[in-house]
């Protein structure tokens, strides 16, 4: 059975994270992230980093993360 994280921003799902070979493989939901999709981030924190970095707003305090591990924009991940 394969690990699967909803991947939410400022309170939407933007994507899904599945656990794979090398970390974790990104599935865009949103025609913004289509540049993320289907690549591998070795880390769960560092796929939240490149949504984060690729989220209109996330600058101005939209949350980024999954569940309980949301993070907040500009904290260290």
């Amino acid at each position: 059975m394969s690990e699967r994280f909803i991947v939410e921003a400022a309170g939407r799902a933007v994507g899904l994270a599945v656990r794979c070979k090398g970390g974790f493989r990104f599935f865009a939901s949103e025609p913004f992230l289509h540049r993320l999709e289907n690549q591998v981030f070795p880390r769960f924190r560092a796929l939240l980093r490149a949504v984060r970095a690729a989220c209109p707003g996330a600058a101005e305090g939209g949350m980024v993360g999954s569940g309980h591990a949301a993070f907040h924009p500009g904290a260290r991940a």
